[in-house]
Protein backbone atom coordinates (compact mmCIF):
# COMPACT_ATOMS: atom_id res chain seq x y z
CA UNK A 1 0.00 0.00 0.00
CA UNK A 2 1.32 3.60 -0.52
CA UNK A 3 2.05 5.55 2.10
CA UNK A 4 -0.36 9.05 2.30
CA UNK A 5 1.28 11.99 0.83
CA UNK A 6 -0.03 14.68 3.14
CA UNK A 7 -2.94 16.70 1.38
CA UNK A 8 -2.93 20.60 1.52
CA UNK A 9 -6.08 20.40 3.48
CA UNK A 10 -4.37 18.85 6.59
CA UNK A 11 -6.48 19.44 9.17
CA UNK A 12 -10.27 21.03 9.51
CA UNK A 13 -8.92 23.93 11.78
CA UNK A 14 -6.71 25.07 9.15
CA UNK A 15 -9.86 26.59 7.47
CA UNK A 16 -10.84 30.19 8.45
CA UNK A 17 -14.46 29.42 10.17
CA UNK A 18 -15.71 32.53 8.95
CA UNK A 19 -14.18 34.62 6.15
CA UNK A 20 -16.18 37.81 7.37
CA UNK A 21 -15.28 40.89 9.04
CA UNK A 22 -16.50 41.72 12.74
CA UNK A 23 -18.83 44.46 13.30
CA UNK A 24 -18.48 46.95 15.92
CA UNK A 25 -20.82 45.65 19.33
CA UNK A 26 -22.03 49.16 21.01
CA UNK A 27 -21.42 49.75 24.39
CA UNK A 28 -24.33 49.12 26.10
CA UNK A 29 -25.64 50.00 29.57
CA UNK A 30 -25.25 45.94 30.35
CA UNK A 31 -21.28 46.38 29.36
CA UNK A 32 -20.73 43.27 30.94
CA UNK A 33 -22.53 41.26 28.63
CA UNK A 34 -20.59 42.40 26.27
CA UNK A 35 -17.62 39.80 25.48
CA UNK A 36 -20.09 37.12 24.62
CA UNK A 37 -22.25 38.94 22.08
CA UNK A 38 -19.11 39.34 20.12
CA UNK A 39 -20.05 35.54 18.94
CA UNK A 40 -23.18 37.34 17.24
CA UNK A 41 -21.45 39.56 14.94
CA UNK A 42 -19.83 36.67 13.65
CA UNK A 43 -23.22 35.94 11.16
CA UNK A 44 -24.15 39.79 10.71
CA UNK A 45 -21.38 40.74 8.09
CA UNK A 46 -23.92 39.30 5.51
CA UNK A 47 -27.96 39.17 6.02
CA UNK A 48 -28.99 35.71 4.91
CA UNK A 49 -30.83 34.93 2.15
CA UNK A 50 -34.46 35.87 4.06
CA UNK A 51 -33.52 37.78 6.93
CA UNK A 52 -35.27 36.51 9.84
CA UNK A 53 -37.16 39.07 11.79
CA UNK A 54 -39.40 37.79 14.47
CA UNK A 55 -42.39 39.21 15.67
CA UNK A 56 -43.00 39.30 19.78
CA UNK A 57 -46.34 38.83 22.25
CA UNK A 58 -46.81 41.35 23.91
CA UNK A 59 -46.53 39.33 27.21
CA UNK A 60 -43.32 38.00 26.12
CA UNK A 61 -41.53 41.36 26.87
CA UNK A 62 -43.95 42.96 29.51
CA UNK A 63 -42.14 43.28 32.54
CA UNK A 64 -45.50 43.29 34.90
CA UNK A 65 -46.54 40.08 33.00
CA UNK A 66 -48.00 37.03 35.43
CA UNK A 67 -48.62 34.59 32.02
CA UNK A 68 -46.40 35.22 29.98
CA UNK A 69 -47.64 34.03 25.78
CA UNK A 70 -44.96 31.59 24.67
CA UNK A 71 -41.97 33.31 22.28
CA UNK A 72 -42.98 32.60 18.69
CA UNK A 73 -40.16 32.35 16.19
CA UNK A 74 -41.73 32.14 12.59
CA UNK A 75 -38.61 32.27 10.36
CA UNK A 76 -37.28 29.02 12.62
CA UNK A 77 -40.66 27.33 12.71
CA UNK A 78 -39.73 28.06 17.22
CA UNK A 79 -41.64 28.51 20.13
CA UNK A 80 -39.17 29.20 23.48
CA UNK A 81 -41.21 28.90 26.73
CA UNK A 82 -40.18 32.06 28.82
CA UNK A 83 -41.88 31.21 32.31
CA UNK A 84 -38.55 30.85 33.81
CA UNK A 85 -37.58 34.27 32.68
CA UNK A 86 -39.28 36.96 34.93
CA UNK A 87 -39.13 40.76 34.79
CA UNK A 88 -38.43 40.76 31.24
CA UNK A 89 -37.92 43.95 28.88
CA UNK A 90 -37.34 44.00 25.20
CA UNK A 91 -34.28 45.70 24.86
CA UNK A 92 -33.63 45.03 20.97
CA UNK A 93 -33.63 48.78 20.69
CA UNK A 94 -30.47 48.77 22.09
CA UNK A 95 -28.82 45.80 19.86
CA UNK A 96 -28.89 46.59 16.15
CA UNK A 97 -27.55 44.32 13.73
CA UNK A 98 -28.41 40.89 13.61
CA UNK A 99 -30.37 40.09 16.72
CA UNK A 100 -34.40 38.39 16.19
CA UNK A 101 -34.18 38.60 20.05
CA UNK A 102 -32.79 41.12 22.82
CA UNK A 103 -34.21 40.54 26.16
CA UNK A 104 -33.19 41.22 29.81
CA UNK A 105 -34.59 39.85 32.60
CA UNK A 106 -34.21 37.50 36.07
CA UNK A 107 -33.72 34.12 37.00
CA UNK A 108 -34.56 33.55 40.43
CA UNK A 109 -33.44 37.09 40.61
CA UNK A 110 -30.23 37.00 39.40
CA UNK A 111 -29.82 39.18 36.20
CA UNK A 112 -29.93 37.70 32.77
CA UNK A 113 -29.79 38.40 29.05
CA UNK A 114 -31.22 36.32 26.30
CA UNK A 115 -30.10 36.94 22.56
CA UNK A 116 -31.24 35.14 19.83
CA UNK A 117 -30.01 35.49 16.22
CA UNK A 118 -29.63 33.31 13.04
CA UNK A 119 -28.19 33.17 9.60
CA UNK A 120 -28.62 30.96 5.87
CA UNK A 121 -27.38 27.72 6.41
CA UNK A 122 -26.47 27.35 2.91
CA UNK A 123 -24.41 30.43 2.61
CA UNK A 124 -22.63 29.80 5.82
CA UNK A 125 -22.19 25.65 4.71
CA UNK A 126 -23.17 25.13 7.47
CA UNK A 127 -24.26 21.15 8.37
CA UNK A 128 -24.86 20.27 11.21
CA UNK A 129 -25.93 21.94 15.03
CA UNK A 130 -22.23 21.86 16.47
CA UNK A 131 -20.81 24.05 13.87
CA UNK A 132 -23.05 27.05 14.72
CA UNK A 133 -21.94 26.57 18.67
CA UNK A 134 -18.57 26.07 17.19
CA UNK A 135 -18.22 29.47 15.48
CA UNK A 136 -20.14 31.36 18.54
CA UNK A 137 -17.80 29.56 20.86
CA UNK A 138 -14.26 31.07 18.52
CA UNK A 139 -15.69 34.38 18.53
CA UNK A 140 -16.59 34.49 22.38
CA UNK A 141 -12.86 33.06 23.04
CA UNK A 142 -11.01 34.81 20.35
CA UNK A 143 -12.45 38.42 20.05
CA UNK A 144 -13.95 38.87 23.75
CA UNK A 145 -12.48 41.30 26.07
CA UNK A 146 -12.89 39.19 29.20
CA UNK A 147 -11.95 35.60 29.98
CA UNK A 148 -14.22 32.91 28.91
CA UNK A 149 -13.48 29.10 28.89
CA UNK A 150 -15.17 26.88 27.85
CA UNK A 151 -16.81 23.52 30.23
CA UNK A 152 -18.36 21.41 27.08
CA UNK A 153 -20.85 20.71 24.65
CA UNK A 154 -23.90 18.21 24.58
CA UNK A 155 -26.33 17.40 22.18
CA UNK A 156 -29.76 17.83 23.38
CA UNK A 157 -31.87 15.15 21.27
CA UNK A 158 -35.40 16.54 20.43
CA UNK A 159 -37.50 18.74 18.60
CA UNK A 160 -34.88 21.31 17.96
CA UNK A 161 -34.94 21.61 13.68
CA UNK A 162 -34.99 19.89 10.40
CA UNK A 163 -32.98 17.47 12.50
CA UNK A 164 -34.00 15.82 15.47
CA UNK A 165 -31.10 17.42 18.11
CA UNK A 166 -28.99 20.88 18.85
CA UNK A 167 -26.07 21.60 20.20
CA UNK A 168 -25.51 23.36 23.23
CA UNK A 169 -22.06 24.70 24.53
CA UNK A 170 -21.34 26.19 28.29
CA UNK A 171 -18.73 29.02 28.69
CA UNK A 172 -17.38 30.35 32.27
CA UNK A 173 -16.50 33.88 32.78
CA UNK A 174 -13.48 33.83 35.16
CA UNK A 175 -11.75 37.05 37.31
CA UNK A 176 -8.54 35.57 38.76
CA UNK A 177 -9.64 31.93 38.97
CA UNK A 178 -13.20 32.86 40.54
CA UNK A 179 -16.26 32.62 37.99
CA UNK A 180 -18.31 35.63 38.00
CA UNK A 181 -20.86 35.13 34.88
CA UNK A 182 -21.78 32.25 32.40
CA UNK A 183 -23.20 31.64 29.20
CA UNK A 184 -24.73 28.66 27.03
CA UNK A 185 -25.58 28.95 23.45
CA UNK A 186 -27.98 26.62 22.01
CA UNK A 187 -27.31 25.76 18.18
CA UNK A 188 -29.68 24.30 15.75
CA UNK A 189 -30.86 23.64 12.22
CA UNK A 190 -33.62 24.53 10.31
CA UNK A 191 -34.48 23.70 6.93
CA UNK A 192 -32.91 26.94 5.42
CA UNK A 193 -31.32 28.51 8.85
CA UNK A 194 -28.92 28.20 11.13
CA UNK A 195 -30.33 29.67 14.65
CA UNK A 196 -28.69 30.11 18.38
CA UNK A 197 -30.42 30.85 21.41
CA UNK A 198 -27.79 32.05 23.94
CA UNK A 199 -28.27 33.20 27.63
CA UNK A 200 -25.78 35.34 29.26
CA UNK A 201 -25.45 36.01 33.09
CA UNK A 202 -23.90 38.90 34.78
CA UNK A 203 -22.89 37.66 38.21
CA UNK A 204 -21.81 34.56 39.79
CA UNK A 205 -24.81 32.43 40.07
CA UNK A 206 -25.93 29.42 42.50
CA UNK A 207 -27.17 25.92 41.09
CA UNK A 208 -30.82 26.97 41.22
CA UNK A 209 -30.71 29.48 38.62
CA UNK A 210 -28.29 26.94 36.43
CA UNK A 211 -30.21 24.09 36.88
CA UNK A 212 -33.62 26.80 35.80
CA UNK A 213 -31.49 28.18 32.33
CA UNK A 214 -30.51 23.93 31.68
CA UNK A 215 -34.53 22.88 32.01
CA UNK A 216 -34.78 25.74 29.90
CA UNK A 217 -32.82 24.47 26.97
CA UNK A 218 -34.06 20.55 27.93
CA UNK A 219 -37.59 21.08 27.47
CA UNK A 220 -38.64 25.33 26.87
CA UNK A 221 -37.62 25.07 23.31
CA UNK A 222 -39.70 23.70 20.37
CA UNK A 223 -39.67 23.51 16.78
CA UNK A 224 -42.57 22.51 14.38
CA UNK A 225 -41.19 22.68 11.11
CA UNK A 226 -39.69 20.11 8.43
CA UNK A 227 -37.36 17.48 8.70
CA UNK A 228 -34.40 16.77 6.82
CA UNK A 229 -34.06 13.57 5.61
CA UNK A 230 -30.79 12.22 6.96
CA UNK A 231 -30.13 10.16 4.05
CA UNK A 232 -30.10 12.55 1.15
CA UNK A 233 -33.18 12.87 -1.40
CA UNK A 234 -32.42 12.49 -4.48
CA UNK A 235 -33.37 15.88 -5.51
CA UNK A 236 -30.23 17.04 -2.85
CA UNK A 237 -27.45 14.56 -4.32
CA UNK A 238 -28.30 16.34 -7.76
CA UNK A 239 -28.08 19.61 -6.64
CA UNK A 240 -24.99 18.67 -4.70
CA UNK A 241 -23.48 17.44 -7.51
CA UNK A 242 -24.24 19.55 -10.47
CA UNK A 243 -22.89 22.37 -7.70
CA UNK A 244 -19.73 21.21 -6.77
CA UNK A 245 -18.43 18.76 -9.41
CA UNK A 246 -16.07 19.66 -11.80
CA UNK A 247 -17.50 21.78 -15.18
CA UNK A 248 -16.49 19.07 -17.87
CA UNK A 249 -18.79 16.44 -15.82
CA UNK A 250 -21.36 18.70 -15.56
CA UNK A 251 -21.70 20.15 -18.76
CA UNK A 252 -21.00 16.34 -20.09
CA UNK A 253 -23.92 15.38 -18.17
CA UNK A 254 -21.97 12.46 -16.79
CA UNK A 255 -23.57 9.92 -15.69
CA UNK A 256 -23.33 10.31 -12.04
CA UNK A 257 -24.72 7.48 -9.09
CA UNK A 258 -25.47 7.64 -5.98
CA UNK A 259 -24.57 4.62 -3.58
CA UNK A 260 -25.87 4.68 -0.17
CA UNK A 261 -24.24 2.63 2.96
CA UNK A 262 -24.50 2.30 7.05
CA UNK A 263 -22.39 5.68 7.54
CA UNK A 264 -21.62 7.26 3.67
CA UNK A 265 -23.52 8.75 0.48
CA UNK A 266 -21.57 7.76 -2.50
CA UNK A 267 -21.50 10.17 -5.15
CA UNK A 268 -19.16 10.60 -8.14
CA UNK A 269 -19.33 8.74 -11.65
CA UNK A 270 -17.21 5.48 -10.56
CA UNK A 271 -18.38 2.20 -11.03
CA UNK A 272 -16.89 0.84 -7.98
CA UNK A 273 -18.76 2.99 -5.79
CA UNK A 274 -20.73 0.14 -4.19
CA UNK A 275 -17.19 -1.73 -3.30
CA UNK A 276 -16.03 1.82 -1.82
CA UNK A 277 -18.93 1.84 0.13
CA UNK A 278 -18.24 -1.13 1.77
CA UNK A 279 -14.12 -0.42 2.19
CA UNK A 280 -15.02 3.20 3.87
CA UNK A 281 -17.85 1.90 6.54
CA UNK A 282 -14.93 -0.25 7.98
CA UNK A 283 -12.95 2.53 8.07
CA UNK A 284 -15.42 4.53 9.84
CA UNK A 285 -16.08 1.85 12.36
CA UNK A 286 -12.40 1.06 12.92
CA UNK A 287 -11.89 5.12 13.62
CA UNK A 288 -15.08 4.83 15.92
CA UNK A 289 -13.60 1.85 17.85
CA UNK A 290 -10.48 4.03 18.25
CA UNK A 291 -11.88 7.66 18.94
CA UNK A 292 -15.84 6.29 20.22
CA UNK A 293 -18.41 8.80 19.54
CA UNK A 294 -22.12 8.72 20.18
CA UNK A 295 -24.19 8.01 16.96
CA UNK A 296 -27.17 10.35 17.35
CA UNK A 297 -30.70 9.50 15.63
CA UNK A 298 -30.88 11.65 12.10
CA UNK A 299 -27.05 12.25 12.01
CA UNK A 300 -26.96 13.14 8.08
CA UNK A 301 -24.91 10.30 5.68
CA UNK A 302 -21.33 12.07 5.12
CA UNK A 303 -20.96 12.56 1.29
CA UNK A 304 -18.19 11.29 -0.45
CA UNK A 305 -17.02 12.48 -4.14
CA UNK A 306 -16.15 9.95 -5.85
CA UNK A 307 -14.20 10.21 -9.22
CA UNK A 308 -13.48 7.53 -11.81
CA UNK A 309 -10.19 8.89 -12.90
CA UNK A 310 -7.82 11.04 -11.43
CA UNK A 311 -7.92 14.18 -13.82
CA UNK A 312 -11.61 14.52 -12.92
CA UNK A 313 -10.42 14.52 -9.11
CA UNK A 314 -7.40 17.23 -10.03
CA UNK A 315 -9.95 19.46 -11.95
CA UNK A 316 -12.44 19.06 -8.76
CA UNK A 317 -9.27 20.23 -6.64
CA UNK A 318 -8.24 23.32 -8.88
CA UNK A 319 -12.17 24.42 -9.70
CA UNK A 320 -14.28 23.86 -6.04
CA UNK A 321 -11.15 24.22 -3.53
CA UNK A 322 -8.96 26.64 -5.16
CA UNK A 323 -5.83 24.63 -5.14
CA UNK A 324 -3.13 24.97 -7.85
CA UNK A 325 -2.62 21.99 -10.08
CA UNK A 326 0.46 21.53 -8.29
CA UNK A 327 -0.79 21.25 -4.84
CA UNK A 328 -3.63 18.68 -6.12
CA UNK A 329 -1.12 16.57 -7.27
CA UNK A 330 0.21 16.21 -4.14
CA UNK A 331 -2.74 14.71 -2.46
CA UNK A 332 -4.77 11.30 -3.57
CA UNK A 333 -7.44 12.48 -1.63
CA UNK A 334 -8.67 15.21 0.96
CA UNK A 335 -11.37 15.95 3.34
CA UNK A 336 -12.68 19.33 3.75
CA UNK A 337 -16.24 20.74 4.99
CA UNK A 338 -18.09 17.75 5.18
CA UNK A 339 -16.85 15.80 2.55
CA UNK A 340 -13.92 13.23 1.01
CA UNK A 341 -13.49 13.60 -2.02
CA UNK A 342 -11.32 11.15 -4.16
CA UNK A 343 -10.97 8.83 -7.28
CA UNK A 344 -11.25 5.06 -7.53
CA UNK A 345 -7.54 4.69 -8.02
CA UNK A 346 -6.30 1.97 -5.03
CA UNK A 347 -9.36 1.78 -3.03
CA UNK A 348 -7.02 0.39 -0.21
CA UNK A 349 -4.62 3.49 -0.30
CA UNK A 350 -4.16 4.24 3.22
CA UNK A 351 -4.90 7.91 2.12
CA UNK A 352 -8.69 6.86 2.72
CA UNK A 353 -8.36 5.67 6.55
CA UNK A 354 -6.66 9.12 7.04
CA UNK A 355 -8.90 11.52 5.48
CA UNK A 356 -12.01 9.50 7.09
CA UNK A 357 -10.70 10.62 10.43
CA UNK A 358 -10.47 13.77 9.44
CA UNK A 359 -14.10 13.67 8.37
CA UNK A 360 -14.95 12.20 11.20
CA UNK A 361 -13.27 14.22 13.63
CA UNK A 362 -14.46 17.55 11.91
CA UNK A 363 -18.26 16.00 11.66
CA UNK A 364 -18.91 13.11 14.50
CA UNK A 365 -16.62 14.10 17.16
CA UNK A 366 -16.56 17.75 16.37
CA UNK A 367 -13.04 18.39 17.35
CA UNK A 368 -11.69 20.60 14.94
CA UNK A 369 -8.76 21.90 17.16
CA UNK A 370 -5.42 21.58 18.97
CA UNK A 371 -3.72 22.01 15.87
CA UNK A 372 -2.00 20.45 13.11
CA UNK A 373 -0.12 17.67 15.20
CA UNK A 374 -3.35 17.07 16.58
CA UNK A 375 -5.49 16.59 13.59
CA UNK A 376 -2.61 14.81 11.82
CA UNK A 377 -1.80 12.60 14.70
CA UNK A 378 -5.34 11.44 14.89
CA UNK A 379 -5.10 10.58 11.66
CA UNK A 380 -1.34 9.17 11.21
CA UNK A 381 -2.63 7.00 13.97
CA UNK A 382 -5.65 5.08 12.48
CA UNK A 383 -3.12 4.71 9.29
CA UNK A 384 -1.17 2.43 11.56
CA UNK A 385 -3.93 0.62 13.18
CA UNK A 386 -4.86 -0.16 9.33
CA UNK A 387 -1.44 -0.88 7.83
CA UNK A 388 1.22 -2.66 8.92
CA UNK A 389 3.83 -0.69 6.87
CA UNK A 390 2.88 2.64 8.53
CA UNK A 391 3.02 1.03 11.91
CA UNK A 392 6.52 -0.33 11.25
CA UNK A 393 7.11 3.23 9.76
CA UNK A 394 6.29 4.68 13.95
CA UNK A 395 8.12 1.70 15.25
CA UNK A 396 11.34 3.07 12.97
CA UNK A 397 10.52 6.53 13.88
CA UNK A 398 11.03 5.54 17.49
CA UNK A 399 14.27 3.32 16.98
CA UNK A 400 15.95 6.30 15.08
CA UNK A 401 14.69 9.43 15.56
CA UNK A 402 13.49 9.45 19.46
CA UNK A 403 16.09 6.98 20.56
CA UNK A 404 18.91 9.23 18.93
CA UNK A 405 17.02 12.61 20.38
CA UNK A 406 16.54 13.62 16.51
CA UNK A 407 12.24 13.98 17.14
CA UNK A 408 11.91 17.59 17.44
CA UNK A 409 10.43 18.54 21.05
CA UNK A 410 6.69 19.21 22.26
CA UNK A 411 6.57 22.56 22.56
CA UNK A 412 8.12 24.15 19.23
CA UNK A 413 6.46 21.11 17.22
CA UNK A 414 2.47 21.63 18.77
CA UNK A 415 3.42 25.22 17.50
CA UNK A 416 4.28 24.03 14.13
CA UNK A 417 0.48 25.69 12.12
CA UNK A 418 0.71 23.45 9.24
CA UNK A 419 3.50 20.41 9.80
CA UNK A 420 3.77 20.10 5.99
CA UNK A 421 4.24 23.90 4.87
CA UNK A 422 6.45 23.89 8.12
CA UNK A 423 8.56 21.06 7.99
CA UNK A 424 10.71 21.50 4.28
CA UNK A 425 13.54 19.72 2.93
CA UNK A 426 15.55 16.71 4.73
CA UNK A 427 17.41 16.14 7.61
CA UNK A 428 21.49 15.64 7.30
CA UNK A 429 20.74 11.43 7.04
CA UNK A 430 17.82 12.16 3.51
CA UNK A 431 15.01 11.60 5.27
CA UNK A 432 12.19 13.72 4.06
CA UNK A 433 10.79 16.60 7.18
CA UNK A 434 7.75 16.49 6.40
CA UNK A 435 7.23 12.51 6.17
CA UNK A 436 9.14 12.89 10.03
CA UNK A 437 6.76 15.29 11.55
CA UNK A 438 3.54 13.41 10.40
CA UNK A 439 5.37 10.34 11.52
CA UNK A 440 5.79 11.87 14.73
CA UNK A 441 2.80 13.05 15.19
CA UNK A 442 1.20 10.00 14.99
CA UNK A 443 3.47 8.47 17.65
CA UNK A 444 2.38 10.99 19.69
CA UNK A 445 -1.15 10.13 19.59
CA UNK A 446 -0.47 6.52 19.58
CA UNK A 447 1.35 7.25 23.15
CA UNK A 448 -1.37 8.69 24.70
CA UNK A 449 -3.73 5.74 23.34
CA UNK A 450 -2.20 2.89 23.98
CA UNK A 451 0.67 3.67 27.26
CA UNK A 452 -0.21 2.19 30.61
CA UNK A 453 0.59 5.75 32.24
CA UNK A 454 -2.01 7.42 30.19
CA UNK A 455 -4.70 5.56 28.18
CA UNK A 456 -7.44 5.40 31.16
CA UNK A 457 -8.00 9.44 30.67
CA UNK A 458 -6.94 9.19 26.64
CA UNK A 459 -10.62 10.19 25.57
CA UNK A 460 -10.58 12.97 27.95
CA UNK A 461 -7.42 14.18 26.53
CA UNK A 462 -8.86 13.93 23.30
CA UNK A 463 -11.73 16.09 23.34
CA UNK A 464 -10.31 18.51 25.47
CA UNK A 465 -7.39 19.61 23.17
CA UNK A 466 -9.89 18.84 20.36
CA UNK A 467 -11.73 21.50 21.55
CA UNK A 468 -8.98 23.75 21.81
CA UNK A 469 -7.56 26.69 19.65
CA UNK A 470 -4.84 25.60 17.41
CA UNK A 471 -1.60 25.48 18.90
CA UNK A 472 -2.94 26.65 22.29
CA UNK A 473 0.16 25.30 23.82
CA UNK A 474 -0.92 26.69 27.12
CA UNK A 475 -4.10 25.13 26.69
CA UNK A 476 -2.67 21.77 26.73
CA UNK A 477 -0.48 22.03 28.97
CA UNK A 478 -3.36 22.83 31.39
CA UNK A 479 -5.82 19.51 30.32
CA UNK A 480 -2.25 17.67 30.87
CA UNK A 481 -1.66 18.92 34.28
CA UNK A 482 -5.16 18.09 34.98
CA UNK A 483 -5.60 14.52 33.90
CA UNK A 484 -2.21 13.88 35.03
CA UNK A 485 -0.81 15.95 37.32
CA UNK A 486 2.62 16.63 34.53
CA UNK A 487 3.90 19.62 33.11
CA UNK A 488 5.07 19.62 29.20
CA UNK A 489 8.01 18.38 30.49
CA UNK A 490 7.09 15.70 32.24
CA UNK A 491 4.73 14.15 29.47
CA UNK A 492 7.06 14.51 27.18
CA UNK A 493 9.23 12.37 28.96
CA UNK A 494 6.82 9.74 29.49
CA UNK A 495 6.09 9.48 25.63
CA UNK A 496 10.29 8.74 25.56
CA UNK A 497 9.61 6.07 28.05
CA UNK A 498 7.17 4.51 26.45
CA UNK A 499 8.97 4.39 22.92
Amino acid sequence: MSRHVPSPFVSMSAVPLLAVPLLAVPLLAVSLFAAPLLAATAFAAEPAAEPATAPVSTAAVDAHATEPDPLRLDPYHLTLDLAFLTDRQDISAEFPGPYDVAMAGKVDGADVLLLVWGYGAEEREIHEPEEVTSVARRFIEDFGTQDYRYEGRRVLEGAYGAMPYASLIHLERYESTRVVGETWVLGGLTTTHGYAVQIITQDEIGQDVRAKITDFYEKGIAYDGDLRDPEWTDEEIEERWKRDFPKRLVDEDARIRAIRSKHYVIIGDSSGAKKFAKIMDEHYERIREKFPFEEIEGRRLLPIFLFRDRESYLQFCVEYTGQTREQAERSGGHAWKDYYATSYDAPGDTVHIHEATHQIFGNRLFLDGGGSWFQEGSAVFMEAVYDKSTRRQAINFADDAVEDGRYERFRPFMLKRNLLQDSVGSDAKGDDLAGRAYTQAGTMMEFVLMSDATKEKAMEYVHAVGALAPNDVTGVERVIKRLWNLDLDGFEKLYLEYW
